[in-house]
């Protein structure tokens, strides 16, 4: 992914997203912030790759440790 910040982002914010081409296996996208004033704020292209799923039949999935603070108690 390639982002460009062209101004700084303040206030509310509207994000746009087009797919711009799609293959069997590649994606080619773009995506746009824009501010208030409708002013680019920020643009970013990507290609993305689809993967296969990996086979999920009698597999689980582990759980993942609870996050700590920095005192070592869970957090409430």
């Amino acid at each position: 992914m390639k982002t460009t910040f062209m101004r700084a982002a303040e206030g509310r914010l509207r994000a746009q997203g087009h797919l711009l081409h799609r293959t069997a296996t590649l994606a080619f996208c773009e995506g746009s912030v824009f501010n208030e004033a409708d002013a680019l704020c920020a643009h970013a292209t990507a290609t993305f790759k689809y993967l296969r799923a990996l086979p999920t039949q009698g597999r689980h999935a582990k759980e993942l440790p609870r996050a700590r603070t920095p005192g070592g108690k869970e957090p409430a």
